[in-house]
């Protein structure tokens, strides 16, 4: 897995390499999904990261499943 992005909710992300992304606790939480995909098919993942409507690093929550070399996750904001 290379961690480029796809798909992403923010038009500027799509195409770029993220696996050097950090979260707000400066986590690599990309590398961290793809290093876990590699034995699992399937996990949560706890992240701090800039949630647009708020404008703020909020807890955020995501969901990732691996496809064959693809990595999909998708995350909601804890309340």
């Amino acid at each position: 897995m290379q961690g480029r992005s796809l798909a992403h909710i923010n038009p500027k992300m799509v195409g770029k390499n993220l696996i050097d992304m950090r979260d707000g606790d400066g986590r690599y939480l990309v590398k961290e999904r793809a290093e876990a995909a590699r034995t699992a098919g399937s996990g949560w993942q706890d992240i701090k990261f800039f949630n647009p409507v708020s404008k703020k690093v909020e807890p955020k929550q995501v969901y990732w499943e691996r496809h064959a070399d693809l990595l999909f996750s998708s995350g909601a904001y804890k309340p």
